[in-house]
Parts: C-alpha cells; sequence; structure tokens
C-alpha cells in the first residue's frame, strides 16, 4: 500500500491525511527478528462468518513457521471484539494494549492490543 502524503492527500485532503499519517506513525510496528507481524486484515461483510479469516491467519502462521520464524504478531483496536475473539481462538495472547488517544479517537477508537502467537 502507497502510504505517502501525496497518496493520502488524494484521498482524504490536507487535514484528512496529517492525523492519518500521526495515527500510522503512532501505531507502526517494526518486526522483531523471527517475527511476522500482521498489518491488517479484512474481510468483506458479506463473507464474514464463513472461515475466511480463519483460514487467512492459519495459512500466514502455517508459511511463517515454514521460514523459521518464532511468532506471529498483530494488533487489533477496541473497537473490533470480534476480530479479539477470532485472534484468541487461534491461539494469540494479549502482550499490551496502549491507548491511542488523541490521535485515535479521529479514527472512532481509543487503544489498540498487541497480540502474539508463538510458533514453536
Amino acid at each position: 500500500m502507497d502510504m505517502r502524503f501525496s497518496t493520502l492527500q488524494r484521498f482524504y485532503g490536507i487535514f484528512g491525511s496529517l492525523w492519518r499519517l500521526a495515527l500510522l506513525a503512532f501505531l507502526h510496528h517494526s518486526p522483531m527478528a523471527g517475527e511476522a507481524h500482521i498489518d491488517g486484515v479484512a474481510v468483506a461483510p458479506a463473507y464474514r462468518g464463513r472461515g475466511i479469516g480463519t483460514a487467512m491467519i492459519t495459512a500466514l502462521a502455517a508459511w511463517a513457521a515454514g521460514q523459521g520464524l518464532s511468532m506471529v504478531s498483530l494488533e487489533v483496536v477496541d473497537t473490533n471484539p470480534r476480530a479479539q475473539t477470532l485472534y484468541r481462538h487461534l491461539g494469540f495472547r494479549v502482550v499490551r494494549e496502549q491507548t491511542v488517544w488523541p490521535v485515535g479517537n479521529l479514527s472512532g477508537f481509543r487503544s489498540s492490543t498487541v497480540m502474539i502467537k508463538p510458533l514453536a
């Protein structure tokens, strides 16, 4: 995904782009050695509840294990309890919760939860 300011500005205007960049910078995650990081998962509303999210996460975890990685990490916002439940069901555990105020409030959420799934 192209995250240059000019690209964001084309879609959101100058002010919309500024707060989105601030939010992305705050939530940015640099994976550690041995870690695969899931930066985003989305399933179209009409296809939810059919196991697609489970299949994507399971396939990524299998790929990461095959590459010799030791864990998969992700972040999920507080307004997405359905995803949090899915990740727990798939073996992810909470590492920490972080408040993203005031930037997060602009996006409709207040915190994000960092979760990991050990692969070994």
